[in-house]
């Protein structure tokens, strides 16, 4: 009875902990791109008017983020589609598009920290 819970919890295509750890990670990633293009406008562009307007932007992509998360990735279970096309596919195809994911990881909190530097 607990081996089958604990099990659950990381292999349940629904309600497993990695499944929670890659929404967030996903919406991370909108966030973190859209208020580094904020930062980068701020930077170069504008200054911003108080710190109550940059809080009410951050909050804003933050709901923009979830928005767009949801609806390419949660709305009808379409996450569920893509992981039974992934576990199809050879091996060789699967270490390319790790590569590719781990990149499109790490460039927007890369173009984030970026956008920090040139801020200050």
């Amino acid at each position: 009875m607990i081996n089958e819970a604990a099990s659950n919890v990381t292999t349940n295509p629904i309600l497993s902990i990695n499944i929670w750890y890659a929404g967030l990670i996903m919406e991370a990633m909108l966030f973190a791109f859209c208020f580094a293009l904020h930062c980068f406008y701020i930077a170069f562009v504008a200054k911003p008017k108080s710190i109550g307007s940059f809080f009410f932007v951050m909050i804003f992509y933050g709901v923009l983020s979830a928005i767009l998360n949801y609806f390419l990735l949660l709305h009808k279970d379409k996450y569920l589609k893509y992981f039974k096309k992934f576990k199809k596919q050879p091996h060789e195809w699967k270490v390319k598009w790790a590569w590719i994911s781990a990149g499109v990881i790490l460039f927007p909190f890369l173009l984030l920290i970026s956008s920090f530097i040139a801020m200050g």
